[in-house]
């Protein structure tokens, strides 16, 4: 049996081997690509330019790993309309994640209030957008998600009133 002091430096060598060789998540390399870009105005500009699964990439690192929340990519995917919806849904269907479910009402607002996709119009993806809400097991995030819901909701109707 190795000793105590031999176990732990064989772990940190296999610790500091494996953050050598790890590759990077594609959505922190997207996301630092797109973060090098310059400021604010830049950074949208080049991020138009990307395809739509390297925004939705940015997006999630983005929404998910980044203190507070950059809700920016939001706005170059939801200028995509029907296209990003119908994208978004089925990447949102495929998983199993709960911040991607709450993640994507930002993307899904930002069509309202940008005006660039009605949503709540399109039947079929709110039925989906609904049902997600169901698919939340934490009390919490299924709350907050059916806030963002409401809220989504709430921009669709002064949408239609101007």
């Amino acid at each position: 049996m190795l000793r105590l002091p031999l176990q732990w430096g064989l772990l940190a060598l296999a610790s500091l081997l494996m953050a050598c060789v790890w590759t990077q998540p594609e959505g922190r390399k997207f996301y630092r690509t797109y973060m090098d870009e310059g400021g604010s105005r830049e950074r949208a500009a080049v991020l138009e330019t990307y395809s739509l699964e390297q925004q939705y990439e940015i997006f999630l690192y983005g929404m998910q790993r980044v203190h507070p929340p950059d809700t920016e990519p939001a706005d170059a995917i939801a200028k995509r309309g029907k296209q990003a919806l119908e994208y978004v849904l089925r990447m949102v269907a495929a998983s199993d994640k709960v911040m991607d479910y709450v993640s994507s009402m930002e993307i899904f607002r930002a069509m309202v209030v940008g005006g660039h996709y009605l949503v709540c119009d399109d039947v079929e993806a709110m039925k989906q957008i609904e049902a997600n809400g169901s698919r939340i097991a934490d009390e919490d995030w299924r709350r907050y998600y059916l806030l963002a819901l409401r809220s989504m909701q709430n921009a669709c109707s002064r949408r239609r009133g101007k």
